[in-house]
């Protein structure tokens, strides 16, 4: 009889040992399972910041573009811009003042004019 028991117990431990083994192994799986469950869920999440970033930058493109003018309305403004420019010098060398001395007071401000006659 006592041979018996021994040999109940050391199955029931073997069993045990077995049980425990696929316990572990069980729980390794889910472990990891999980890990990648957390792995997709972050990859998706970085997914859709980048495909929120990508279409702010576009709508952002877009307003730039809306706001801006057309390049023959740039022409146009740089040309009217310069003929302006030509005429004011022309109309300063008419008047016998030196351009140069205009953009000499241009860059100072009120109080610094105070020591040109004008």
């Amino acid at each position: 009889k006592e041979l018996e028991r021994e040999v109940e117990t050391k199955l029931r431990n073997l069993d045990l040992k077995k049980n425990i083994a696929e316990v572990l192994e069980k729980n390794e799986k889910m472990s990891s399972n999980q890990q990648k469950r957390r792995l997709k869920e972050n990859l998706e999440i970085q997914k859709t910041k980048r495909k929120w970033s990508i279409k702010q930058k576009l709508e952002n493109m877009k307003k730039k573009l809306e706001n801006r003018p057309f390049l023959f309305e740039r022409v146009s403004m740089d040309t009217a811009k310069f003929t302006a420019n030509k005429a004011f010098r022309k109309a300063l060398e008419d008047a016998g003042i030196d351009a140069s001395l205009i953009n000499d007071i241009s860059q100072f401000d009120d109080d610094s004019l105070m020591q040109y006659d004008l």
